[in-house]
């Protein structure tokens, strides 16, 4: 007889296959029910695909500024292009106005403000990945998971918007901030103990980048929720490229001795 595979496991393999173009388990019929949590997860594992990435060709001679474009594309492609194009057309909405934002969200056309703000958003990731340099690679899957924990404070604190898609299948499936984070605590408790274990010192800056992350998360979603006056599938994809273009422009400025 098979056993079936506990929800959670699931879940965890919808948020995989919604999340990413990354190799899937046959063996697993993926659950997108709450699929939501584990988001941060599924950001920390594409952090840590760039890091590898960034790491393996420096080593083979590309410059910061080289690698800069490279992981950017990278995870354009890892991803499939889903949050890039969530920032287009909640840009390309936002700019239509209140009464015709779903209309402009739902078109299948790009605008000119869904440019621009792909246009803007990658020149702030790639320049600030360029001035960080090669620390680059350790801060990559932190950045990636803070922003994928985005979204799960705009569905906490704001309401579905849409009339219509299976957006909503995110709020449905809401259990609570606290509910929804436990797999993303694990995640901190877990990275926090091994850093301790292998450099102390080294648990500091994780503190410091992780209330950086929260932050950073709390205050895009709080001012595009707010311009929105709710939340669709496209401003969590938003939430994601924006929140990873503040926290990386926040770590440029970060002194390192």
């Amino acid at each position: 007889m098979k056993l079936s595979e506990p929800k959670w496991i699931k879940d965890f393999f919808g948020a995989w296959v919604f999340y990413s173009i990354l190799p899937q388990a046959s063996f697993i019929k993926p659950s997108f029910r709450r699929i939501a949590r584990f988001a941060p997860i599924v950001g920390l594992i594409i952090g840590l695909i760039q890091m590898s990435f960034w790491l393996i060709l420096s080593h083979l001679g590309f410059s910061n500024y080289s690698l800069a474009f490279l992981i950017v594309g990278l995870e354009a492609v890892v991803t499939g292009g889903l949050h890039i194009d969530g920032l287009i057309d909640t840009a390309d909405g936002i700019a239509a106005g209140p009464e015709k934002l779903l209309d402009a969200m739902r078109d299948s056309r790009v605008g000119a403000m869904g440019v621009n703000a792909l246009l803007i958003v990658t020149s702030i990731k790639i320049a600030a990945l360029t001035k960080i340099g090669s620390f680059s690679a350790f801060i990559l899957p932190i950045v990636s998971f803070w922003a994928r924990y985005s979204p799960l404070l705009m569905i906490n604190n704001f309401s579905y918007i849409s009339d219509e898609g299976n957006s909503d299948l995110h709020g449905r499936n809401y259990r609570g901030l606290l509910l929804e984070s436990i797999p993303s605590i694990l995640v901190i408790f877990l990275s926090g103990l091994i850093i301790f274990i292998i450099n102390n010192i080294a648990l500091i800056r994780l503190t410091y980048f992780s209330v950086l992350g929260l932050f950073s998360s709390y205050l895009v979603v709080t001012l595009l929720g707010k311009k929105l006056n709710g939340f669709t599938g496209d401003s969590l994809g938003a939430c994601v490229v924006l929140v990873e273009a503040f926290m990386l422009f926040l770590i440029a400025l970060y002194p390192r001795g």
